[in-house]
C-alpha cells in the first residue's frame, strides 16, 4: 500500500521502524506501527531474509529476529 507507506514514513534524518511478521507462510509488514503490506501463505517456509531499498541507500541500526 504505497499511500500508507508514504504516510507512515518519518522525515529524513529520523529512524523508521519496520516490523515483518511471518506466520504459517503469510507475511505482514508494518512501518512505524502502520500496516503497509501483507501476503497470503506461499510455498516457502525457510530460507534467507532480505530487505531491499530502491533508488536510495539505507542504514540499519538494529535488527532483531525472534522465533515464537
Amino acid at each position: 500500500d504505497d499511500a500508507a507507506r508514504q504516510q507512515a514514513r518519518k522525515s529524513v534524518g529520523q529512524w523508521n521502524s519496520l516490523e515483518i511478521v511471518s506466520k504459517d507462510g503469510a507475511l505482514a509488514v508494518s512501518l512505524n506501527g502502520t500496516p503497509i503490506s501483507k501476503c497470503e501463505p506461499d510455498f516457502l517456509s525457510e530460507g534467507p531474509i532480505g530487505i531491499q531499498s530502491e533508488d536510495h541507500p539505507f542504514e540499519v541500526r538494529r535488527i532483531r529476529l525472534r522465533r515464537d
